[in-house]
């Protein structure tokens, strides 16, 4: 199963608001893509829960042979533990300031991510 339009809206509204954290270059040399933020009520994660990211990622000028690495935790809320799912990148599309990124979930303590999940997400820089 792919997942894209829920991380990708997330994303882009949340990261879009975080100047300075998220990187997006597109050259001749290749493209590339990295950032952290934290989102507040992510429908992901358990109400409560704040949830942190980052991400890596590079490729060739048209997107080739991506690679990096992404990360997501969720905070423990009350009773409910921790929950993480980490992955590599398979994709990376960057168009001025926005960069869609694509990849496999490796590790995860998510039921929602299994490990294997393929998924997308869009990220804005909100730079200076």
């Amino acid at each position: 199963m792919r997942r894209m339009l829920l991380l990708a809206s997330a994303f882009a509204i949340a990261v879009a608001g975080l100047p300075g954290l998220v990187a997006a270059a597109s050259a001749q040399t290749g493209d590339e893509a990295h950032g952290i933020g934290t989102l507040e009520s992510w429908a992901h994660c358990p109400g409560g829960s704040i949830a942190t990211f980052d991400f890596s990622a590079t490729s060739g000028p048209s997107g080739e042979d991506a690679t990096g690495v992404f990360s997501f935790v969720c905070s423990p809320v009350g009773s409910i533990a921790q929950q993480t799912f980490s992955g590599v990148v398979t994709c990376l599309a960057v168009t001025g300031s926005e960069a869609v990124i694509g990849g496999v979930v490796t590790a995860s303590t998510s039921g929602a991510f299994p490990v294997g999940e393929e998924l997308s997400f869009t990220v804005l820089d909100g730079g200076p």
